[in-house]
């Protein structure tokens, strides 16, 4: 078939070699993969053609791994893709989170926004600390370089804040809660 040059009686017209026929009525699971790597893709802009190549290879590792996890699913119970990738990212990241939060001069900021993903924390370590920090004077964390130094914290946050941005809860919070 693939070195005979054998036409096609069914393509009609056309006149196609079999080969193409072949080709044509199996690749659907080809069409199905692509269709797949593109609804929830890793891809960015990138001009560094082995980049573009991991991230097609991730998508297509998702693809895979996915049709292996739901056929070993056990019962009734199956995940949606979507819901499935984002349990893989969050497993495959959290060792390094952990590792994160290990650092003592992190950002406040980057600190709360892990434990919030994790949703594990050490809350007796934040009130002491937050304790501790309401007695210190600290920047605006809202102003451009003015130095405006403040006692008040952000209600939600915890982000230090002026008069001129919020009153004990910043402008950003404000804005994101309904």
């Amino acid at each position: 078939m693939h070195h005979g040059k054998t036409i096609d009686p069914n393509s009609g017209a056309a006149r196609k070699p079999e080969i193409i026929t072949f080709y044509n009525c199996t690749k659907g699971a080809v069409d199905v993969v692509d269709e797949m790597c593109g609804t929830y893709s890793t891809a960015r802009k990138t001009n560094r053609w082995p980049l573009s190549a991991f991230f097609h290879l991730l998508d297509v590792v998702g693809v895979n791994s996915f049709g292996i996890s739901s056929y070993n699913e056990k019962g009734d119970q199956r995940l949606m893709r979507r819901t499935w990738l984002k349990e893989l990212a969050k497993e495959l990241v959290s060792p390094y989170m952990r590792s994160r939060l290990q650092i003592a001069n992190l950002p406040k900021f980057i600190r709360t926004n892990i434990i919030e993903i994790l949703q594990e924390g050490e809350p007796a370590a934040e009130e002491e600390q937050a304790e501790q920090d309401s007695r210190k004077r600290k920047r605006c964390k809202l102003c451009a370089r003015t130095g405006n130094k403040s006692y008040h914290t952000c209600a939600i946050c915890k982000i230090y804040i002026c008069g001129n941005h919020g009153k004990l809860t910043c402008l950003n919070c404000l804005k994101n809660t309904p």
